[in-house]
């Protein structure tokens, strides 16, 4: 990931981070999640995308709190990890 992608992604990732550490609760999460995702005008990498198109998919299939928090913290590792 580049330094531009990375600066880019950094809101996301505190967004993120803040659920996965409980600070945030599921909807307020889920609200600016999305709202966040579908106003981005940002390029992703191909590998950056693909974490955040799964997550948002998630997002949007109404997993229980429990198991959307676990699929943003393996969000959070994946983007962490590029």
């Amino acid at each position: 990931m580049n330094d531009d992608e990375w600066q880019n992604l950094s809101p996301l990732l505190d967004l993120i981070g803040s659920f996965v550490a409980g600070e945030l609760g599921p909807e307020a999460f889920e609200r600016e999640f999305l709202h966040s995702y579908k106003d981005d005008p940002y390029v992703w990498s191909e590998a950056t995308f693909s974490v955040l198109d799964e997550l948002f998919a998630e997002v949007e299939s109404d997993l229980d709190p429990d198991e959307l928090r676990e699929a943003a913290n393996e969000a959070l590792k994946a983007l962490r990890s590029l």
